[in-house]
């Protein structure tokens, strides 16, 4: 109990507290209408699912100003590769996080908000970065990748390596290197959202509801535990 009080009192660990609720009210509503519930619990589900998700609008303002605290330090890292993915992306959700101020904006009443063409462009500035972050990790499993292969020569010099041999060296890196690992499927489950609002993939909402729910999850993971967390991210 002390654990999730702590956890609770985490600003980003209360946003994925209510995001796991917000994308499981949309599985759940999608579920409810697949086995022909009633109108009533669709409708309740679905106000549950909008209800949170203009809450965590409200909770997220000012966070754009730290993802361009973010790219900026992202700017001064050493590698390359590192450098230019991560304040590419910290920049683009900056970006998606500011038109995400303003819908919400619209949503209360405060200003007169053309939603559908606003959260089209935030889903936008969203899915590149989400791209950007998992080329960021897959760039880290390759890393490892790498540094398992040349132990591997070391250890035997003479060997040639196939493709098993990669295969081997693949899979020993996913293990090597859990925090690539869990933010690359938490990355990926993620670009499910936006793709699927801006119709470049064809699913319906009880796969974004269950992609969401992953991420949320395995994100609430990252933040308990810090060594699971992908640094610099």
């Amino acid at each position: 109990m002390d654990a999730y009080f702590s956890y609770s009192n985490n600003a980003a660990g209360r946003d994925k507290i209510f995001r796991l609720i917000q994308y499981t009210s949309k599985f759940a509503a999608w579920h409810a209408m697949q086995h022909g519930n009633s109108d009533d619990v669709v409708k309740q589900l679905t106000n549950l699912e909008k209800a949170i998700g203009t809450s965590r609008k409200l909770f997220r303002l000012g966070r754009s100003a730290e993802s361009m605290r973010a790219a900026r330090r992202a700017v001064n890292l050493q590698d390359y590769i590192l450098a230019m993915t991560l304040t590419i992306s910290h920049t683009n959700k900056a970006m998606y996080l500011l038109i995400d101020h303003y819908v919400w904006l619209g949503r209360i009443g405060v200003l007169t908000v053309d939603q559908k063409y606003w959260n089209d462009k935030s889903s936008r500035f969203w899915l590149l970065s989400l791209i950007l972050h998992v080329i960021r990790d897959l760039y880290a499993l390759r890393v490892s990748t790498e540094k398992s292969l040349e132990d591997r020569h070391r250890e035997t010099p003479n060997s040639k390596e196939g493709i098993g041999d990669m295969l081997k060296a693949i899979l020993y890196a996913l293990r090597r290197n859990p925090q690539a690992s869990i933010d690359l499927i938490k990355n990926g489950c993620d670009i499910v959202i936006p793709a699927s609002s801006l119709g470049i993939i064809n699913t319906n909402s009880g796969v974004v509801g269950m992609c969401g729910m992953i991420s949320s999850v395995l994100a609430a993971v990252q933040i308990t535990c810090s060594k699971l967390k992908l640094v610099p991210n």
